[in-house]
């Protein structure tokens, strides 16, 4: 079976009555509307969200539009009379209004939403959630690095600014980097992945290693700081400092551990992850820090001993099972940032302890 892949522009008010569908079929023509207008490339169906659905005066629902696309049999769409109504883009089939149940019958897969364009007046606060997935505005000018665009280099650092901003970037030094001003569609198109952090609010950066692991989220501020404060973190979290007495020994990660108050402190789990990306670079290098790397060390091997470890003479048993669930996530994410970092290869499957 030969499928053929069509677009539909629509408002907020269509794309409800679809999403109430299980975004698997469009609503029933009005009275008033005798034919259905899907089109046939992405470049006609933009344009008319861009230049109908964005800027009527009607309302919040038409002041957004989303481009969607969905794949029918083509042997059933030849039924179907093709229009050109204008240049040579402007092609659309007309499917008449009677035939729209049958023709959703046949529609293969889902309704997805692959653009949207959001008006200069749109009252809302905030982008929509649509089918759980952000309908994030493809048109809007983000910052984002040479590397990535021309490269395709990983994008590990995302931030969202007070000022609503926002930084697709390669780590968190990027003196070295050519600044690029794009359209968060084009990011969006390079890595898919970066969908999921959409949501991030304002004053608000998210961290990552590799594609395939978790977004660490947290407040700019903490995400912020020379890679001397950084090394200084680690070595506090650690244990390792100098100064005995600073306080956050006793509260920091492995102090947390070893005094443990019956409470664990994702503050010290943030701290750790925006220090080791401050010092990617260093880890990223031929000959690496022994005393960044023995200090990352030392923290994964007091969560593998004092929690997560089946046997041993060290194994804490105040960690409830949420926890030790907890504490097994963050060695996760911990343990495989640093492997992508340096370059470790990591074995496919999961140790036991990891849920």
């Amino acid at each position: 079976m030969t499928l053929q892949t069509l677009y539909r522009p629509v408002g907020l008010a269509e794309l409800l009555l679809i999403e109430q569908s299980g975004m698997r079929r469009f609503p029933k023509r009005l009275p008033e509307q005798p034919i259905f207008y899907p089109v046939l490339n992405r470049e006609y169906a933009r344009q008319i969200t861009m230049d109908w659905n964005t800027k009527s005066n009607a309302g919040v629902a038409d002041q957004v539009g989303f481009v969607t696309e969905f794949s029918l049999p083509k042997d059933y769409l030849s039924q179907f009379d093709e229009h050109q109504v204008g240049d040579t883009i402007h092609r659309e089939l007309w499917v008449p209004a009677e035939e729209l149940e049958a023709f959703n019958d046949e529609i293969i897969g889902t309704i997805r939403v692959i653009e949207t364009y959001y008006g200069e007046d749109y009252p809302g606060d905030g982008w929509l959630i649509i089918n759980n997935e952000v309908c994030f505005q493809d048109n809007l000018a983000v910052f984002t690095t040479e590397s990535i665009i021309q490269k395709r280099q990983m994008i590990r650092r995302v931030v969202h600014d007070n000022d609503g901003d926002w930084q697709f970037l390669p780590g968190t030094n990027i003196d070295n980097e050519v600044p690029k001003l794009v359209g968060l569609g084009t990011v969006v198109e390079l890595d898919r992945s970066i969908r999921e952090i959409l949501r991030l609010q304002e004053n608000q950066v998210a961290l990552r290693g590799a594609v395939n692991t978790n977004w660490v989220v947290m407040p700019i501020a903490k995400a912020t700081m020379t890679c001397e404060e950084a090394a200084e973190l680690l070595s506090l979290h650690s244990f390792t400092h100098n100064n005995l007495e600073h306080t956050k020994m006793a509260k920091g990660f492995i102090g947390m551990l070893k005094w443990f108050d019956g409470n664990l402190y994702e503050e010290n789990f943030l701290e750790v992850i925006a220090a080791i990306h401050c010092l990617s670079d260093q880890l990223n290098e031929e000959r690496l820090d022994r005393k960044i790397v023995g200090d990352i060390l030392g923290i994964c091997q007091s969560i593998w001993i004092w929690a997560l470890a089946p046997d041993g003479d060290y194994r804490c048993d105040l960690f409830s099972e949420e926890q030790r669930h907890l504490l097994s996530r963050w060695f996760d994410v911990i343990f495989n940032l640093v492997a992508e970092l340096v370059d470790m290869k990591v074995p496919d499957t999961k140790p036991e302890h990891a849920g």
